[in-house]
């Protein structure tokens, strides 16, 4: 029910407002559309870049801003899949630049930083932010209302809970598990973005 653009445009939204608070200490370079999406191949429309190569991209683009003198650098993230490859492709500059610039490099994912608004504080009703659920749908009901198809959301199907973790919910666990997202959700969807409403999302 979301378009497949729904990270970049949640991301890129925040990304300007972050600007438009602070115009005198940020510099806003272009948004990187495209990431670590594996997990989404049985999705239309999903396109991704390897492993090696979304690394190889970061720390290129990251190099670009070292070598003009830029020393604290934020990598705002709007995608789960992104992490730990942008993680390890900091680790390799920080290595190779740290002697010479010390710079900070600091990778942020916006749901995170964000705090209670995206862990169950009212008015959302579900216990934090997953895929296509109650936040991401009512962020993109308030930002891209034209690429919202709500009357296709509802409750997907999800495989049954296992003794290690829940499907159903982006709940905090001490587990990591790693599955191809056509197996978690027969609709690509989690939580309950049935739940979803412009004001939510302007929240």
């Amino acid at each position: 029910h979301l378009a497949v653009s729904t990270d970049i445009a949640i991301v890129t939204a925040v990304a300007e407002a972050c600007e438009a608070a602070l115009p005198q200490q940020v510099m806003l370079c272009p948004p990187l559309a495209y990431g670590s999406s594996h997990h989404h191949r049985g999705f239309p429309g999903t396109m991704t870049l390897s492993h090696d190569v979304y690394v190889s991209v970061i720390k290129d683009l990251v190099a670009s801003l070292l070598r003009a003198g830029f020393s604290r650098i934020v990598l705002l993230n709007g995608h789960g899949g992104n992490r730990a490859p942008v993680n390890y492709a900091l680790q390799i500059l920080s290595h190779e630049w740290d002697e010479r610039l010390q710079p900070n490099l600091a990778l942020v994912t916006y749901w995170d930083m964000a705090g209670e608004a995206f862990r169950g504080a009212p008015p959302m009703t579900t216990p934090a932010i997953s895929h296509a659920c109650e936040y991401e749908t009512s962020c993109m009901l308030h930002l891209h209302p034209e690429r919202v198809r709500l009357d296709l959301a509802g409750p997907a199907n999800h495989p049954a809970d296992n003794r290690y973790r829940r499907w159903q919910v982006d709940l905090p666990s001490a587990v990591s598990m790693t599955k191809a997202f056509h197996y978690l959700s027969d609709k690509g969807s989690m939580g309950n973005p049935e739940r979803s409403t412009v004001a939510k999302g302007e929240h």
